[in-house]
């Protein structure tokens, strides 16, 4: 009997297998015939981000809001669909929206501070990813983000540690190419 749990499991085994487009035919399929499944639709905006068809994650996230407007993570990973596409202002909209409805995720923490960090609001986005670095330790992601912060507030030495941390991890994460700049960058300035 077909149900979203089991699509779901089905949509993220066909993922990682390596087989993203299938994943998302799966997914795209089963909504098509439950289109209220907003779990579903929320797998399916992530996997359009992997594929960086972000104008299709963009309307499965818009359309997990309008079902329900008080959706952080929906609107979190809305956030960051927007700063990718160059859409610093409602970016940090919907960051700011997902902060106020779960200011303790250090997820969201994490987007929005970065958002501010593109934004130039360098204090407060130290604030935020230095929280989001200690309430997920290891991250390298998280990681990555708060040594940038560092780097622009001027502390290059903790920067360093954070960031050589980050790459020392062996963890694959959006950036590590700017990441391993950004270490280049410090290790020069030494």
């Amino acid at each position: 009997q077909p149900s979203s749990a089991a699509v779901m499991r089905l949509a993220l085994a066909r993922q990682q297998s390596g087989d993203t487009e299938a994943s998302v035919r799966t997914l795209t399929n089963w909504l098509a015939e439950h289109p209220d499944d907003n779990l579903a639709r929320g797998l399916l905006g992530v996997q359009y981000v992997a594929l960086e068809r972000l104008e299709d994650a963009r309307a499965s996230f818009m359309a997990m809001i309008e079902a329900n407007p008080n959706d952080a993570v929906a609107l979190n990973n809305l956030a960051t669909v927007e700063a990718r596409l160059g859409n610093a202002g409602g970016a940090l909209a919907y960051a700011e929206r997902a902060s106020k409805l779960a200011p303790k995720d250090p997820a969201i923490k994490d987007t929005l501070g970065t958002i501010l960090l593109d934004r130039g609001d360098t204090q407060r986005a130290l604030r935020l990813l230095r929280q989001a670095a200690d309430e997920i330790p290891g991250n390298a992601e998280i990681g990555y983000h708060y040594a940038r912060a560092l780097a622009a507030t001027g502390d290059k030495t903790e920067a360093r540690d954070v960031l050589r941390e980050a790459l020392d991890s062996g963890q694959r994460f959006e950036g590590i190419d700017k990441a391993q700049d950004l270490m280049r960058e410090l290790d020069r300035e030494q």
